[in-house]
């Protein structure tokens, strides 16, 4: 029997406010990664815009609406040789204060754009994706 191969397209949200970047920790409720932190975000359903979707992810993981700016990066992460996701990350913005979060994430932290790379909770492949980015540059 031959394992299927799967393959999904996912967006993430680069949200900016005040200098800072909002971060969310994954709860056990989430499908992989317990407790690392991410930009929120998920992956696209089928014939959606991705727009559309970081729009209704967001909203869906952090309770707030954003402004897509533009997008910032591309990446690949390819798990147990079988699952392949592709991204795209989008810079945002919001005016929104209040963070509710989904069932998918325990904590949210608001990390200074300066900070984010020491950021101590921040995966290595965010950071080796972050490393191509002019970060001081992107909201300015």
């Amino acid at each position: 029997m031959i394992a299927q191969q799967l393959f999904f397209i996912a967006v993430k949200a680069f949200i900016v406010k005040n200098n800072a970047v909002l971060m969310i920790q994954r709860s056990k409720e989430a499908r992989d990664g317990f407790e690392e932190w991410e930009f929120p975000g998920g992956r696209m359903e089928f014939g959606e815009i991705p727009e559309n979707a970081l729009i209704r992810e967001v909203k869906e993981e952090a309770g707030v609406s954003i402004e897509i700016l533009q997008p910032i990066s591309t990446w690949t992460i390819v798990r147990n040789g079988m699952e392949q996701t592709v991204g795209i990350t989008y810079l945002c913005k919001t005016n929104c204060d209040k963070i509710i979060l989904s069932n998918e994430h325990i904590e949210y932290k608001w990390v200074q754009i300066n900070d984010l790379m020491s950021f101590s909770g921040l995966p290595e492949n965010i950071k080796d994706n972050l490393k191509n980015i002019n970060l001081f540059g992107l909201y300015n």
